[in-house]
């Protein structure tokens, strides 16, 4: 077992025996290229198991033991592997190639986030022009043109940096990531390019518009700068998917509706919504912090692997209260623009297709479900 989820949850299965009887052998945690390369050399003898990194695992005695922990230096590593990868059966007409050029996020401050405990420390990214390398090879062994940067945070320096080699190297390749909003990124030059290089959609993290709790998220947005972001990116023909969610620890009505008023006083340079309510991660900062934050959680001996707890606040908006708030969004504010996206990928292969960052056909009314017409737009 590997991967992310694991990892948040490196400490429960050490105290649960048990599992590693009944339901695997090994756990992975943090990042697995040299470590799984490891066990596989221990399985076959050519090492001891108290030699593989980032390793969980019952030894002979009965005992559990955690091995040393190892960080992958990602200059050094090769690109994606996908041989043997059936992209037959993805539910897509299209192949949507994942790519990572950077660990951790560049930002990592933000207090409601938990993603950093998938990471051991740092910040890490490939360079400029390995990244251009990894993608043309994709590009070409893959026959794929359609590429998402799976990245925690598409950092600035990049967002100027890779687009003009990209163009430059006729790489000819559409592309899409998350991105926080950027005073760094207010040129229209960078955007002209960006878009050129193939990018078509961004989905940036605004969480709150409130400058109170964009100061208590850590987030520092400048609210100016994410609206120049906002109209460059509609300028050039990206579509914007603004993130955003109610009920930080603390927050007020009045603060929350900050955030509703900012998204739709800019309805005209947003394509796209997705509102939510603050959710207490077992990783997160603010969990690590609850005095601080004002916060009492309720912790269930039941829910001993659980990510996220319910919590009472000394102060604003209730769980229950945000989470109305978030529903009267989508009831009252749907009609039809704050479009609820799960699957963002398909929206990313629609703007690709169509050549537009306007596609009302995707949009649908808020209308009860016996008064919908099935649409052909519907049916796709």
């Amino acid at each position: 077992m590997g991967g992310n989820i694991i990892t948040r949850l490196k400490d429960e299965f050490p105290k649960k025996p048990a599992f590693f009887d009944q339901a695997f052998d090994f756990m992975i945690c943090y990042e697995g290229e040299h470590s799984l390369v490891r066990l596989m050399e221990a399985l076959d003898g050519k090492r001891d198991m108290t030699q593989v990194t980032n390793l969980t695992y019952r030894d002979p005695q009965g005992q559990v033991r955690v091995n040393d922990l190892y960080q992958e230096r990602v200059s050094e590593l090769p690109p994606p592997d996908f041989d043997g990868f059936p992209w037959d059966k993805y539910f897509s007409p299209e192949k949507i190639v994942p790519y990572l050029g950077t660990r951790g996020c560049y930002w990592g401050k933000c207090t409601f986030c938990d993603h950093g405990a998938g990471y051991i420390d740092q910040f890490r990214a490939k360079h400029a022009d390995q990244i251009l390398s990894e993608l043309e090879y994709l590009r070409d062994k893959l026959e794929a043109r359609h590429f998402l940067f799976t990245d925690e945070s598409f950092p600035p320096a990049l967002f100027k940096k890779l687009p003009p080699m990209m163009v430059e190297r006729d790489l000819d390749i559409y592309w899409t990531t998350l991105i926080r909003f950027e005073a760094s990124l207010l040129e229209p030059e960078v955007w002209d390019i960006a878009a050129r290089s193939g990018c078509r959609s961004l989905y940036f993290g605004l969480e709150s518009a409130n400058e109170r709790i964009i100061k208590l998220v850590k987030k520092d947005t400048r609210i100016d700068a994410a609206i120049v972001n906002l109209e460059q990116a509609r300028r050039v023909g990206i579509w914007s998917h603004v993130m955003a969610f109610y009920g930080f620890p603390g927050e007020t009505q009045g603060e929350a509706e900050d955030t509703r008023k900012f998204l739709l006083q800019n309805q005209g340079r947003i394509h796209s919504v997705e509102m939510y309510f603050f959710v207490l991660y077992k990783n997160a900062p603010v969990f690590k912090d609850t005095g601080k934050f004002g916060i009492h959680v309720q912790e269930n001996p039941d829910h001993d692997l659980a990510l996220d707890f319910y919590y009472n606040p000394d102060s604003g908006l209730t769980i229950e209260e945000a989470m109305k708030k978030y529903e009267n969004f989508y009831r009252d504010d749907f009609d039809p623009w704050a479009l609820r996206i799960n699957a963002r990928e398909h929206v990313f292969l629609y703007i690709t297709h169509f050549g537009t960052n306007d596609l009302p056909q995707i949009y649908v009314k808020n209308q009860p479900s016996h008064e919908r017409e099935l649409t052909p737009e519907l049916m796709m």
